[in-house]
């Protein structure tokens, strides 16, 4: 499945969240609170649900079933997304992100799909993944980081349309010092690597004269590794 496809699928599901938000909110919020997905779940018509923790079923002809504790699903014939309620709330919002992507993507999947481990994002990084389990991954950065919004946001923290082709130096360590409130040195920008310098970034407060606003992974909610994934796939950092 392309992948400009799989991104514009997940913005059209956000602009249909946008234009439907007064059915959810009588004084709807700040467009990127609007991103829930349990509430974009049931504007889609599918029935999410939280429980605290989650067992699956799973036997074969000749044995009584087992259960599992699993992270979350999609059950395509009883019309159901579930995502564990105990996990990390950023780990919470990708999984069921990406359940949606399924629902979204691979509408004529018929067997329940199921999550043995919690999704946060990171995933996107595992090349050996299934060619569904990737389109789901993107589905889900696009659907909680979306590319317009992300870009926006980037420029207004830092001044700059993009990092990508700006060499290591002292000004940049500097900047970057301040705003993670970590000790950034020139040579550890030159040696650390690009993933190094997304990460910073993901977790930066603005650069100039911005008013108190979080980090970007605040932001937008989700995971530090996730946020830096996302910078680098759009080029704002190489």
């Amino acid at each position: 499945m392309d992948a400009q496809f799989i991104r514009d699928m997940a913005r059209e599901v956000l602009r249909e969240l946008y234009v439907r938000r007064y059915e959810v909110w009588a004084y709807p919020p700040f467009p990127l609170e609007m991103i829930e997905p349990s509430i974009i779940a049931r504007l889609l018509g599918v029935r999410y649900e939280e429980p605290e923790e989650i067992y699956y079923p799973v036997s074969d002809a000749f044995e009584e079933p087992r259960y599992y504790q699993i992270a979350g699903l999609m059950d395509p014939e009883k019309n159901v997304i579930a995502v564990a309620g105990n996990l990390r709330p950023d780990v919470r919002r990708f999984t069921a992100a990406h359940e949606i992507g399924h629902y979204v993507l691979h509408a004529n999947q018929s067997k329940v799909l199921f999550r043995d481990h919690p999704l946060s994002g990171t995933e996107r990084l595992h090349r050996n993944r299934p060619p569904v389990e990737k389109e789901a991954d993107l589905f889900a950065a696009e659907l909680l980081m979306p590319e317009r919004p992300l870009r926006d946001a980037f420029h207004a923290y830092f001044g700059v349309e993009t990092l990508v082709g700006v060499r290591p130096s002292e000004d940049l360590a500097s900047w970057l010092s301040y705003g993670t409130n970590r000790v950034v040195t020139l040579r550890t920008l030159q040696t650390a690597g690009s993933r190094y310098l997304a990460l910073l970034i993901s977790e930066s407060l603005p650069w100039r004269g911005q008013p108190p606003l979080p980090p970007l992974y605040r932001l937008f909610r989700v995971s530090k590794l996730a946020m830096a994934i996302q910078l680098q796939s759009l080029g704002l950092v190489s």
